[in-house]
């Protein structure tokens, strides 16, 4: 697979950073990825590009993560697919769009590989879905956002930690149930109420208030 090196901000990248660089209002929107095969001369280009050399095709933002230790940290994952590649194509570059507050979208991060790239290959040839993690730091209190793409597959890895965290929340849900369980125990237990009553205790019993 094609070898990346850090990606770079673009002049308009560093203008959006330095507008919203301190000022709590602003939120840093990611807003899409692209895929290229273009060829750079240098990295010093990357500075001025406004748009990718050649763009091959967009890759879908299927999760995005806050480092919670680190606030000027943040993970996106992206992926796409050779679906419809009638041959191979260079992947060699990767844009990532992002905009401020204002809505105006400018190319944010670039990277190229230089001649350091592999050949996306043809889908009749290897079928592929890709899925890179790009790590994001900057150094702003500005909010970070990505529009996840609704249509992107989930992974195995995002599934098994959503599902960690579901079973964290249904494990609470039934500590609390269980705590409930016993309060209504020592109702019952103490006014010697039958259930039914004891459950109507958690309001209101007659004359008697239960705070």
């Amino acid at each position: 697979m094609s070898y990346f090196p850090k990606f770079k901000l673009t002049k308009a990248g560093e203008q959006l950073i330095n507008r919203i660089n301190g000022n709590l209002s602003e939120v840093l929107k990611i807003t899409r990825v692209e895929i290229g095969s273009g060829t750079i001369a240098n990295e010093d280009e990357i500075r001025f590009l406004t748009a990718l050399k050649k763009k091959v095709i967009d890759a879908q933002i299927s999760n995005h993560e806050v480092i919670e230790e680190e606030r000027a940290k943040t993970v996106i994952e992206i992926q796409f697919t050779n679906k419809g590649f009638t041959f191979e194509v260079p992947f060699k570059e990767i844009g990532i769009f992002a905009s401020g507050k204002d809505g105006k979208e400018i190319l944010f991060l670039y990277t190229n590989a230089m001649d350091k790239y592999d050949n996306i290959p043809a889908e009749n040839e290897n079928p592929h879905a890709i899925i890179i993690d790009v790590v994001i730091q900057v150094t702003t209190d500005a909010e970070i956002e990505a529009f996840i793409d609704l249509s992107a597959f989930v992974t195995i890895k995002n599934f098994n930690k959503y599902k960690e965290e579901i079973e964290k929340r249904l494990l609470k849900i039934e500590n609390k149930n269980s705590e409930a369980a016993s309060r209504l125990e020592v109702i019952e237990n103490y006014l010697n109420l039958d259930p039914r009553e004891a459950t109507l205790g958690a309001g209101y019993l007659g004359d008697f208030y239960l705070g």
